[in-house]
């Protein structure tokens, strides 16, 4: 049995991940725990906005997601509300950034078709885009599953990108967190305690 659910919110209490790599993306804040603004690259339910605006209210947030029946539904059925803080995109997450004129913090990848990886969000120019548009000390974070066949060219891939690459992984699932930077504000024997 394969778990092919997408989205899993706890509606009596939205902030807790109910997934375990949901709560793995906020790794980033260790790194720059001053940042200011966040793109994320898909939606699905709306995990990650409510807890922006649930206890980051003053970062802010552009979500980028290609199906805008997602938005709909996640709005529909997950309370997905926006803030002044927030805007949601619907369009394709590299064409997003390849267009925007905004310089991120972090720039987080969650995108999947059911369950792999848009090969076109893989790629070193992909990669490379996304490190054109993150400010000096930004970072690039990307869920992934481990058990896929092209996870080691995948971290190979933000090797040759990236002068700074750590993975992060789940202890309870098959993801892992990529993360991509030149020029971290912190790296991990520096975080800061509690982490």
């Amino acid at each position: 049995y394969s778990d092919q659910r997408q989205t899993c919110l706890n509606m009596a209490k939205p902030d807790r991940s109910v997934f375990e790599y949901t709560g793995m993306m906020f790794v980033g804040f260790l790194f720059h725990p001053e940042t200011k603004d966040v793109a994320l690259i898909g939606l699905g339910g709306g995990y990650v906005p409510t807890v922006f605006n649930l206890h980051l209210p003053a970062v802010r947030l552009d979500t980028v997601e290609i199906d805008p029946l997602v938005y709909t539904l996640a709005q529909k059925y997950f309370s997905l509300k926006t803030t002044a803080m927030q805007t949601v995109t619907v369009n394709d997450g590299r064409q997003y950034l390849k267009k925007t004129d905004r310089r991120y913090d972090q720039i987080w990848i969650d995108a999947f078709n059911t369950d792999y990886i848009p090969i076109h969000m893989t790629t070193k120019e992909f990669l490379q885009l996304a490190q054109s548009k993150l400010t000096r000390n930004g970072l690039v974070l990307q869920n992934v599953h481990n058990s896929n066949k092209l996870f080691d060219a995948h971290v190979t891939t933000y090797r040759v990108v990236f002068s700074h690459v750590y993975i992060f992984n789940g202890q309870h699932s098959g993801n892992s967190i990529i993360v991509g930077a030149d020029d971290p504000l912190f790296l991990p024997p520096k975080f800061q305690s509690p982490a």
